[in-house]
């Protein structure tokens, strides 16, 4: 039997947490892991490998998202995992846009709607999902 694709979210806001991780669960049937802030990001992301990650680039009033993303596009075993930045920083988005596409991160301005975070998380995921299914053709 195939398990459902990970998802770390990685984001300060609590309320956004519980509610984007429920969504998921719930609605997407996807497995989701959270944290509310970067420490310690890259032992996790290893030590749970999520199949993708959801990150804000903002944690506090530092860009610690954005240094997560550029540690994981470094490291051996993170680099593959598909982020999208989710974020109600505009203008870091807009001043870093050519970093965020060099880093393969697809981006989700905040507010959004639920339709469009499913379909970026569905998108993501489908180089997962592929695998999955080629190893477990069954299913």
């Amino acid at each position: 039997m195939q398990q459902a694709p990970l998802i770390a979210i990685i984001n300060d806001d609590p309320a956004f947490l519980e509610f984007i991780a429920s969504f998921l669960e719930d609605e997407t049937r996807y497995h989701t892991v959270v944290w509310d802030d970067g420490v310690d990001s890259l032992p996790k992301l290893r030590g749970h490998e999520p199949d993708l990650v959801i990150l804000d680039v903002r944690l506090g009033d530092q860009a610690v998202g954005y240094e997560i993303l550029e540690s994981m596009r470094q490291d051996d075993e993170l680099f593959r995992i598909p982020v999208i930045v989710c974020t109600a920083d505009t203008n870091f988005i807009r001043e870093h846009s050519d970093l965020i596409d060099s880093l393969n991160a697809d981006v989700l301005e905040k507010p959004f709607d639920l339709e469009v975070l499913e379909s970026k998380v569905e998108r993501a995921l489908q180089p997962a999902v592929s695998a999955r299914e080629e190893a477990d053709p069954v299913g």
